[in-house]
This record gives structure tokens, sequence and C-alpha cells, in this order.
């Protein structure tokens, strides 16, 4: 009895000497650490398949990329590479890949990496040149559209170059975790791989991007790292791993992808255990709420529309009202519209409990809505902190292109860990209608949520106001 004892204690030391040194650093992890990991984790996305296709089980995965996922040949870029290793794992399987054409919005150029008398692995290329993670997050998501209708067996995201120019860490990692959790909001379950872009040859913009990746990775635990962008760097990005290194210095050629996403690939499905895994739950799902920095952020407080919102202030000529014809919340029934006639004109919240703050970070989440004429500056966010000697800390999200694709749906935008000066004077909240010159158009949000640390939160149930519960009442107190 006293031996087992002694053995128990001994693996609950070794796990708690494990684990801590697997959340600090998950991208450096060597293939046997890794592999130390999962077998006290148990599951990843790319094990996931692995399992179903070792079952004779049809299996699907979407991979969400930009213009280094979309080629076949000449360079055969990363979504047709991991489609390649599969295809050395299971011999017997038929290995599909479909690419998103852009012309037709469907998945319309298909490509047969092998065929076999067993399962089929299908892999949905969702590869736009020139996207970001948020490029799709709007119309796509609404009616019969394949991104929210046709839920994958797992998600491989391959972003990071269109999100580091002219952006902060705050930024990028706000970017990248709203489409994470957008992904989990409209696929629960699924489990979720990223893989780290590689450097780009003339400069270290995609630093930025490969830190926020990892704070993801390090915030949301269950996600499986596929790390392309360490060998490049190890290797010391030579210029023949580009298709041009001095004039393009982005995009990798065929040698590049040899040296670098081959081995990440091959190596994560060496040591992913071939077992069922399930993702974690999206953090926009209001049973992983948290409470409201913000005063009346879900805007149910309203004592006259048009007019501002109880516990808001405005700056600009600008017009607040209640619109209930386009809403997120169905119990609510309304969102906050917002209509100016000046540049820059906004609403705007200053935290009263501040001051406890100092020093800590803060996460900003929004939910928006752009419709058809929006202009680029259109439902901008931000959060402030004054604070003396150019101490000043400001986030803004950034200005959005209005194309189709991210119009006429209501998408997150999250500022992530905005760390408060410990000297700063205040803190504010800023919702703009536009940030430069406004259209005629007019921008809706639902939920406005700041929270402290770095994860993006729902509105939590907390916030809503203690109203009777008769009609109006019962329809203001929904989450």
């Amino acid at each position: 009895m006293h031996a087992l004892a002694r053995l128990i204690a001994a693996l609950l030391l070794a796990v708690l000497a494990v684990t801590p040194a697997a959340a600090q650093d998950i991208p450096a992890r060597g293939l046997a650490a890794k592999a130390r990991d999962y077998a006290l984790t148990g599951t990843t996305a790319l094990g996931h398949i692995k399992w179903q296709l070792l079952q004779g089980r049809d299996a699907s995965i979407l991979v969400d990329s930009d213009s280094t996922g979309n080629s076949a040949s000449a360079p055969r870029e990363m979504p047709f590479r991991l489609a390649d290793e599969y295809a050395r794992l299971f011999p017997a399987a038929t290995i599909i890949v479909n690419t998103w054409n852009t012309t037709t919005s469907t998945y319309t150029d298909q490509t047969i990496v092998q065929s076999g008398s067993g399962p089929t692995l299908t892999i949905q290329n969702f590869a736009v040149p020139g996207a970001a993670l948020f490029y799709a997050m709007g119309s796509f998501w609404t009616g019969a559209s394949q991104l929210a209708w046709v839920t994958p067996d797992a998600v491989i995201f391959n972003h990071g170059h269109n999100h580091v120019v002219g952006t902060t860490i705050e930024m990028v990692r706000g970017e990248l975790l709203a489409g994470v959790e957008m992904w989990r909001l409209f696929h629960p379950g699924v489990p979720i791989a990223i893989v780290t872009q590689n450097p780009r040859y003339g400069d270290d913009f995609m630093a930025t991007a490969y830190a926020a990746w990892r704070d993801v990775a390090r915030l949301r635990p269950d996600v499986e790292v596929i790390d392309s962008y360490a060998l490049w760097i190890a290797a010391g990005k030579p210029a023949s791993w580009y298709l041009d290194a001095v004039g393009d210095g982005i995009h990798p050629a065929d040698p590049g992808f040899v040296g670098a996403m081959v081995p990440a690939v091959r190596g994560e499905l060496a040591v992913a255990p071939a077992r069922p895994a399930r993702g974690a739950v999206s953090l926009f799902e209001p049973s992983a709420a948290s409470q409201n920095l913000l005063l009346n952020g879900g805007f149910e407080l309203w004592p006259t529309s048009p007019g501002l919102p109880t516990n808001w202030l405005s700056s600009g000529t600008i017009t607040a009202e209640k619109d209930t014809s386009i809403y997120r919340n169905q119990r609510l029934g309304y969102s906050l519209k917002l209509t100016a006639s000046t540049a820059g004109a906004y609403i705007y919240q200053d935290i009263p409990a501040f001051a406890s703050l100092r020093g800590k970070p803060v996460t900003l989440t929004v939910w928006l809505y752009r419709p058809t004429g929006s202009t680029a500056g259109a439902a901008r966010v931000a959060v402030t902190a004054p604070a003396p000697s150019g101490g000043t800390v400001t986030i803004t999200t950034r200005a959005n292109a209005p194309i189709s694709a991210n119009l006429n749906g209501w998408q997150p935008w999250v500022i992530s860990g905005l760390m408060v000066p410990a000297n700063a004077s205040s803190l504010r909240v800023v919702i703009y209608q536009d940030s430069g010159t406004p259209s005629a158009n007019p921008v809706y949000f639902d939920q406005v949520v700041l929270t402290p640390g770095y994860l993006p939160k729902a509105i939590s149930r907390l916030d809503l106001p203690r109203l009777p519960a008769n009609g109006v009442g019962a329809k203001q107190m929904a989450a």
C-alpha cells in the first residue's frame, strides 16, 4: 500500500513538473516533449483525423488560409502538403482538396491527391489571396453559407502575413482570437490547429504574428501548433526558400515548404495520438461569460431612443437609436444603431473602477454589423488609457476595407491584452460610427464587453438589469 502511494505521488510530481514548462513555450517544444504532453492531455486536431481514417471513417478538414495556401503546384502550398502527408500515412485512402473559388464563392477547384479503396479525406481549402482571418466574418456566416452550415471534423488556420503590417500585438492577438472563437461558436467541439507561417525575408514583421499565435496556444491550450516558423528561423531564412526574396520576401517557394512546412507537419503527425478529440467551448458562448467592466455594455438600459443608452456619452455629431430590424440578441430584440455627420464621431464610456486595473491587461470584445456602403473606417472601436509623460496607450481596431464577405453579418472585433499603464489617469472605451469621413450608412453594435486579462468574452447575465418579469422586463433581461 505504501509503495502504491509513493508511486502515485511520484506520478503527480512528474505531471506537475511537466505542465508549467509546456504552458510557457508551446511552439518551442521538441517532438519528444510534444509526445509526452499529448500523452497527458490526450487529443489533437491532426490526431483526430488520423483516428477517423484508422477507423475507416470519412473525414474532413477545413483550412482557413491566405495566398500561401491556394496553389497546388509551383509552389505546392500548405493544404496540399498536408494532403500529401496524410496520403503517405494512409495509402489506401482517397485524398481530395477542394479550393475556394472567390468568383463563385464555392469550393469548385478540386485536386485529387490520391485515389484509393479506403475512407475519403476531404480538405476544404478556404484560401483567399490577401485575406486576413477576419476576411469572411460577415455574410459568409449567414443563411445557407458553407462556412456556417457545413461542420468539418477539424479546422486548421494558416494566417499571419495579412495581420502584421501597421498593427500591434494587441490587435493581432485579438484578430486571431476572434477568428478562433467565431469558428468554435458556429461549430462547437471541432478541434483546432494552427500553422505558424514563414518569416518575411527582409523584415521581422512576422515575429508579431508568431508571438500572437503562441499567446493563443497558451491561452487556449487545446489549440494544436504546427510550427513551421521556428524551422525557417533556425535555417536562417534562405533566399532560395522564397519565390522572390528581394522583391516580395513573403511567399514561400517549394524549397521553403520542403525545408520547413513538410517537417513541421510530418513531425506533428508523428506524435499526435490517434484519438477522438473535442475542442473547447467558445468564449463567445454566454456560458463562458465574464463580468463586464463596462456599465450597460449590452445597451439594456435605454430611457429614450433616439438618444444615448444609459452610462454612455458622445463626441461629435452622432445619433444613437435602437434598431429592431438588424440585431443579434434575439431576446433583447434590438441593437445600437449609430449614424453621424461629422468625421470621427463616437460614443464612449470611462471605466469607473479603472484604478484597480493599473498595471494589468484588459480585453475589449465587440459585436458589430456593417451594411453595404460602409467605409473602411466604419464601426472601429478603441481602448485608451491616458498617462502622463507620454505614457498614454491607445489601441484601435484597424480599418477594414469593405467587401461583400465582411459586410451584412454580425462579426466580433477584439483588442486583446492592452496593458493599462501603472500611472493611468483614466480608462476609456470608444465606439466610432466612422473613424474618418462617414458615409450615409449606419453601423450597428450589439455587445461591448471589457474584461480583465487577455481573453475575449461574451456578456454576462450578471450585467443585465434586474427588471420586473413582465413582457418588457423579461425581454430586456435576456443574455
